[in-house]
């Protein structure tokens, strides 16, 4: 039993307080006392008027003594002079007991005391205060705004969805595709929409990243002078933790909050018991105040003459929100402002506080459709969720991980030799669309008969805040001339499955892809492509699969084909998949620049999902696509990634490892699948059941990328046969010579991944300070070398030399 203020707590009491405090990683006492509220203590009202303190000045009180912890001289001097009651000191001293246990840090560490708007006694003045001057000056500010469409309207109303609740916001608020993007110092801040059910734009800001406090003002004065809106509106939040209100409000009954500048909007619900003033002493202090203060102060800009009002609509957050950066965010600052959007997070944001704040907006810039309507997350009964009590995550404490268990789980480590190659099913092929920091490509690879290597891909970017961005990218090479043809476009009303498909196909302004399936034929699955790539090309493709060459993926079950990151595989903080068709035949035409191209020729489809920011999914990759119609058609295809560092078998910081999967086709046939898990600096013997290698030799520095191409490229496959009436191992190599940076031989191109991907995915990867992803691509004919069984290959097994074209990439993340 645990004595706090006169009332007696039993075990299952405080731990389920205890559990709340670390579920909710509160660090307010006010937000513990709410707390207590939930929890069904007995004496729960007595408690609560015996302890609660007047607002905003315990969170001073429990920082100063928690800073002070780790000199015991200093920190009992703290007690005696902040707390003078006896109660106060039971009180306080219990739940510093209780922060010291169950969190590792200093919870007020990563944030400031709030700020209020009043005036200080001379006992709460520091006599130590100075004000240190500096000689450096503000940074410089580049703000630069892109559109599609630069004839744009001017004078209408302007939307600012800002931070987490305007991310939140503009998930569930049909905005549509992106058409603009507004950059401080070359970084994503303001993405620009144009939703279909307002004639107003719509910028939701700092979503991807925090504007540092000296940015803020330049960056809202920007776009006040090129949109010149007649009305602003702000939807941003306000901590119900530090709110100073003359009642105290719990968060789950706390309402919306406005601050109004200029004349009052009459179609404005401000009497509504949902919404109420943001009042003083509370202060604004994100980017929605550079806005309005913009506006409210005469003279402090002309901006302020042509929009005379701008509203601000707050939700509630029940978070303490952490200080404006001092600078851009670096590689460690990443995870703090890029914010998971996954379910956990949902549950800080009601849906019906969300749906209130649309209403809300939707009124203040004259929208009267109320058909319009906020959709967001809600749970598996229909409603919103809400949030949860304590008694609820009760025994929900973690046990504590094992600074040495993997961090990454590799489908190539997973399967036994006999459950290695799984058969694709249907779902292998789906588009899965997902949410969060989620990247979905599938890709068509194919030779035509001059050797032209053409390559058509569909990538689907999501960070999980709005509607992702979908690209249509067609690449064509003729290594006789040396002449690439690249175009690639953003795609407009992205659908999957098709009206009357699956969601193995899919269609779009520009495209339609669509599956068929022939079983018990030659070719029992097949995809036909029909896209408007640009103004001078036009394709139309079908590619099909034969029967004796089914796709595959690594391992049977359903967890097959992934990788995993994190310490708990059932729980991850990421994952990889790949599913492949490795040997493909595509017929049909392109047409460019009003010139018909024969299309006609082998290749392979691959289906790729990243479940996590790219930078965290892999530091290296290696690609390979080899194929060849000697011999009755030979396929020899390889995928490899090396992890960062954070992700290892031996915890953080034992990265660098390589996953490299592949196949092999001979006579038409798929005959071996491998895959090999190496760890740094692993010397693996050359012979073992399976291999699946790609090495990088005589690497030089390039000076237009900063990172070490190498000179020549080298694939290794060896595993079983997958065929039961041709048993044997069966195992093949090539190397082909790439050139140097200066003097390259078949280099189609060198990506600058960050010029080319979505402006959102371009926006995530930008924030590893130093990064530079690049992709080289080469395309050139060389020799596969092969030893099979005969009776899969006659005279394969006294090696055959088998002549074809590669294509392969070696892409450079961090």
């Amino acid at each position: 039993m645990l004595k706090i203020a006169g009332f007696m707590l039993d075990e299952d009491d405080v731990l389920k307080l205890a559990s709340g405090i670390v579920e909710r990683e509160m660090d307010s006492t006010n937000a513990m006392l709410r707390i207590l509220e939930e929890v069904e203590f007995k004496g729960k009202k007595a408690i609560h008027r015996s302890l609660y303190w007047p607002p905003g000045t315990h969170e001073r009180k429990l920082c100063v003594i928690m800073r002070s912890r780790n000199d015991p001289k200093e920190h009992r001097r703290k007690y005696k002079e902040i707390l003078p009651k006896k109660e106060d000191m039971i009180w306080l001293e219990w739940m510093v007991c209780w922060l010291e246990c169950f969190v590792d840090v200093d919870p007020l560490a990563d944030t400031i005391p709030p700020r209020y708007a009043y005036e200080s006694d001379d006992e709460d003045e520091l006599a130590d205060f100075s004000v240190v001057g500096s000689s450096r000056g503000a940074p410089d500010v580049d703000v630069t705004i892109v559109l599609g469409d630069n004839r744009e309207a001017l004078g209408q109303v302007l939307i600012v969805a800002n931070g987490e609740a305007g991310a939140v916001w503009g998930k569930g608020a049909k905005l549509g595709e992106q058409v603009g993007q507004v950059s401080v110092n070359k970084r994503a801040i303001g993405l620009v929409f144009k939703p279909s059910w307002a004639a107003s734009p719509v910028i939701v800001s700092e979503a991807l990243t925090r504007l540092p406090v000296w940015a803020m003002h330049a960056y809202a004065e920007a776009i006040l002078g090129r949109w010149k809106p007649s009305r602003v509106v702000v939807i941003d939040a306000y901590s119900t933790a530090t709110y100073i209100s003359a009642t105290p409000i719990p968060h789950h009954e706390a309402p919306l909050r406005y601050l109004q500048s200029g004349p009052v909007n009459a179609d404005l619900p401000l009497s509504s018991p949902s919404l109420a003033p943001f009042a003083p002493p509370n202060l604004l202090q994100s980017t929605a105040a550079a806005f309005l203060s913009i506006i409210a102060l005469p003279g402090s800009s002309p901006i302020s003459k042509a929009t005379p009002s701008a509203l601000a609509i707050l939700l509630p957050s029940p978070r303490v929100h952490k200080p404006a950066p001092h600078t851009f965010s670096s590689e460690a600052d990443v995870d703090d402002v890029l914010p998971s959007w996954n379910s956990e997070n949902a549950e800080f944001w009601d849906p019906a506080v969300a749906r209130e704040g649309h209403r809300v907006l939707l009124s203040s810039v004259g929208c009267k459709d109320s058909a319009i309507k906020w959709q967001g997350e809600t749970d598996k009964s229909g409603s919103a969720p809400v949030r949860r009590r304590v008694a609820e995550v009760e025994g929900s404490i973690a046990a504590p991980v094992d600074p040495n268990a993997p961090t990454f789980h590799p489908v190539s480590s997973r399967y036994p030799a006999n459950e290695l190659v799984g058969e694709l099913e249907p779902k292998d092929l789906e588009w899965l669309c997902a949410g969060g920091f989620t990247t979905e490509t599938q890709i068509y690879y194919n030779f035509l008969e001059d050797g032209t290597f053409v390559m058509c891909q569909v990538i689907h970017s999501s960070i999980g805040i709005w509607y992702p961005t979908v690209q249509f990218t067609f690449t064509m090479y003729n290594p006789t001339t040396k002449e690439r043809v690249w175009r690639s476009s953003n795609v407009t009303n992205f659908v999957s499955p098709a009206p009357g498909l699956d969601k193995r196909s899919s269609k779009s302004d520009s495209f339609a892809i669509t599956f068929k399936s022939k079983p018990g034929t030659d070719n029992p699955e097949s995809f036909t492509i029909f896209a408007q790539v640009a103004e001078d090309v036009q394709i139309t493709l079908e590619v099909t699969r034969p029967a004796s060459a089914p796709g595959w993926k690594i391992g049977k079950g359903p967890k097959s084909g992934f990788s995993y990151y994190g310490p708990d595989v059932e729980k991850p903080e990421g994952s990889v998949f790949h599913s492949f068709w490795p040997r493909t035949q595509c017929s049909g035409h392109i047409i460019y620049k009003g010139q018909a191209i024969p299309a006609n020729g082998p290749g392979m489809y691959v289906h790729a999902i990243m479940g996590m920011r790219p930078n965290l999914i892999a530091s290296r990759w290696n690609f390979a696509d080899f194929q060849s119609n000697e011999h009755g058609g030979v396929s020899a295809i390889q995928m490899e990634l090396t992890t960062p560092d954070a992700y290892g078998l031996n915890g953080a910081g034992s990265g660098g490892v390589k996953v490299n999967f592949g196949s092999l086709v001979l006579g038409g046939k798929l005959v071996c699948v491998t895959a090999e898990t190496t760890l740094p600096e692993e010397d693996k013997p050359a012979e073992t059941q399976f291999v699946s290698r790609a090495f990088h030799h005589n690497t030089i520095i390039d000076s237009d990328t900063s990172h070490a191409q190498p000179k020549e490229l080298e694939f290794v496959w060896s595993g079983p046969s997958t065929l039961s009436d041709a048993p044997g191992q069966v195992s093949a190599s090539m190397k082909v010579d790439v050139g140097t940076p200066t003097q390259p031989k078949g280099l189609v191109e060198k990506v600058d991944v960050l010029a080319e991907i979505p402006a959102m995915l371009k926006a995530v990867v930008n924030y590893v300070a130093g990064t530079k992803p690049y992709i080289y691509q080469w395309t050139n004919p060389t020799t596969l070398k092969v030893t099979a069984p005969d009776t899969i290959l006659p005279g394969a097994s006294s090696g055959l030399d088998i002549e074809g074209y590669l294509y392969n990439e070696a892409t450079f993340v961090s």
